[in-house]
């Protein structure tokens, strides 16, 4: 919830506003990021499999 205690922003009308679209960009969004972790741990299990160093030196903590 938003306050504006000088009055100065006109509040718009509740049926106005359009939460399918938004729920349409979030499910999108949500299922490119899922398709881009399939595809970058596919890729990795496979260079893997194949005896091929990772790009990046380890990381050592």
């Amino acid at each position: 919830m938003l306050v504006d205690p000088r009055g100065e922003v006109e509040l718009t009308d509740a049926r106005d506003v359009d939460p399918a679209g938004k729920r349409g960009m979030l499910m999108l969004g949500a299922a490119g990021w899922t398709l881009f972790a399939l595809v970058g741990g596919w890729r990795g299990h496979v260079s893997r499999a194949r005896g091929r160093a990772a790009t990046a030196p380890p990381v050592v903590i």
